[in-house]
């Protein structure tokens, strides 16, 4: 839902990018790859991208990827190699570097922590993860 509203001020193209994005989620992805799909040169859609989205394709890219892999994380029992290589990293160490990065916490314990959880709107259509021992 949150994708929904943020493109909904976005160019076509940045539009067609987030779509890009988010069906080919598993595949290395690369501003190149995005520039052909919208028929547009990639340093276009690199400055269009950091102008409408605020971050760079590849941050926002990692980021979509990290977000992802935390659903996995939650919600299979998909190992850690597995995770990181349906993604697309380069190694199970470079997931788990940025993982940690991003969130504070090795994929391990991330799981550890969170496996299980609901997933839970709020009144706002915003999505967030509540602890079934929080209730």
């Amino acid at each position: 839902m949150q994708i929904i509203k943020q493109s909904a001020g976005l160019s076509r193209p940045m539009t067609e990018c987030l779509n890009y994005i988010y069906s080919h989620i598993k595949e290395r992805i690369t501003v190149k790859d995005l520039a052909e799909y919208t028929s547009n040169s990639a340093s276009y859609i690199s400055r269009l991208f950091k102008e409408e989205v605020g971050v760079s394709t590849s941050d926002y890219i990692r980021n979509a990827k990290l977000e992802a892999s935390k659903n996995l994380l939650r919600f299979s029992d998909y190992s850690l190699a597995d995770i990181a290589n349906y993604f697309s990293f380069t190694s199970q160490s470079h997931f788990s570097q940025l993982f940690l990065k991003e969130t504070g916490l090795t994929p391990k314990k991330y799981r550890e922590k969170y496996y299980g959880t609901q997933w839970k709107g709020t009144a706002n259509d915003i999505m967030t993860y509540t602890d079934e021992s929080q209730e």
